[in-house]
């Protein structure tokens, strides 16, 4: 993917949808950005989860979300957690099934 510009756009996972924004994120332990989408009015289960892959592409790993929160990893980098906020719902799943990393 080489080093982004300062400022420069990454990725748009849902450009097609115009109601739609970026939420919280995070670097996971090997350098992939996981980060999730919600809608702008908190529309229910119209979030997900993406993580960017080596090539700079953005993956739907997981959904429905409303507002994906709190993504975190174990400590042996097994299990990744991410929080859907007003379902008051943690997910758990093993990250390195869903990318291209193995």
């Amino acid at each position: 993917m080489g080093q982004p510009k300062c400022g420069s756009v990454l990725a748009v996972p849902e450009e097609h949808r115009a109601d739609h924004r970026l939420n919280d994120g995070k670097v996971d332990p090997s350098g992939r950005l996981w980060f999730g989408t919600m809608h702008v009015g908190e529309r229910s289960g119209e979030g997900a989860l993406y993580v960017m892959d080596r090539s700079g592409r953005a993956l739907r790993v997981d959904a429905p979300y409303t507002v994906p929160n709190g993504p975190a990893f174990s400590a042996d980098r097994r299990i990744m957690c991410c929080a859907d906020s007003p379902a008051r719902t943690i997910y758990s799943f093993q990250p390195m099934c869903c990318t291209d990393q193995r």
